[in-house]
């Protein structure tokens, strides 16, 4: 779609905030420099197909990076950018706020 916003593109797939979220709890202390796709896909509890589309729509906006380790078998690890780590810092809080949320009032 043309006039579509990249907000819209990238959260209208499913798994992308998951991603996100997942992405920099593990590597923003340092200690992960990147998680290999099958750890993403298990702990973020997204299957194959729609988490291989969440982390190419990722990669496409620049919110993510991979890196591909030959050896046997070969891995492709993921980590956010820069960019990224600011996007997933605020997804993360606005999800804090809603989980403060009375559904029923909307009042926090």
């Amino acid at each position: 779609m043309k006039d579509e916003m990249p907000l819209e593109e990238i959260f209208r797939q499913a798994g992308t905030a998951k991603i996100l979220q997942y992405l920099y709890r593990k590597t923003n202390d340092g200690t992960e420099n990147g998680i290999i796709v099958s750890n993403i896909l298990y702990e973020c509890d997204i299957c194959c197909k729609t988490g291989y589309k969440a982390l190419d729509l990722l990669d496409k906006w620049n919110i993510i990076y991979s890196e591909k380790v030959n050896g046997f078998p070969p891995k492709r690890y993921y980590a956010l950018t820069n960019f990224g780590a600011e996007i997933a810092k605020d997804i993360i809080s606005i999800d804090s706020k809603l989980q403060g949320i009375d559904k029923k009032s909307n009042i926090l």
